[in-house]
């Protein structure tokens, strides 16, 4: 993805891994366990979406960041019902849009998308999900003119933004 007068690098800043953070109370007055980590490669993040995917928890947030040659994620999983789900990260675009549409031919939806990098150097982490159903659209290396008018006709259609990298942001 290209980004207008930006490198599209990031620019976080994180201490230490953090993983279990433990129950936490809903509105409602039930716990919900949730991990979450952030400051770690791409092998230890698989290192967690191996073992919490098999200990029952789905991932709800996701994020890739930093140089592209020494990627950071950072995530937040749940333990409760999940639809189906499948994942990426450290990839191109080209090995990202091929899962992609792979996924989206075996009836998967957008859930979670990060990319950090500009161009050819960025790399991308998603998430898509069974069951998320009609009414979505998802577009990849776009301009900043061919964003500003997907996004327009996406708006006029009653659609509205859901996940956006941070290095598309014009």
């Amino acid at each position: 993805m290209q980004a207008a007068g930006d490198s599209g690098r990031t620019a976080n800043v994180c201490w230490a891994e953090v993983v279990d953070v433990g129950p936490r109370t809903t509105e409602k007055g039930s716990e919900v366990d949730i991990q979450a980590y952030h400051g770690v490669s791409g092998a230890t993040h698989q290192t967690h979406v191996t073992n919490l995917s098999k200990a029952g928890y789905g991932m709800i947030s996701l994020s890739v960041y930093g140089d592209p040659d020494d990627a950071q994620y950072a995530a937040v999983w749940v333990n409760r019902p999940m639809p189906k789900w499948s994942a990426i990260h450290g990839v191109d675009g080209n090995a990202y849009q091929a899962w992609f549409n792979t996924n989206v031919q075996a009836g998967y939806g957008a859930s979670l998308v990060s990319a950090t990098g500009s161009g050819g150097d960025a790399i991308f982490a998603a998430v898509m999900s069974k069951g998320v159903g009609a009414g979505w659209v998802a577009h990849h290396g776009l301009t900043p003119s061919q964003f500003n008018a997907v996004n327009t006709s996406a708006m006029t259609s009653g659609l509205r933004p859901h996940s956006i990298p941070r290095t598309l942001i014009l």
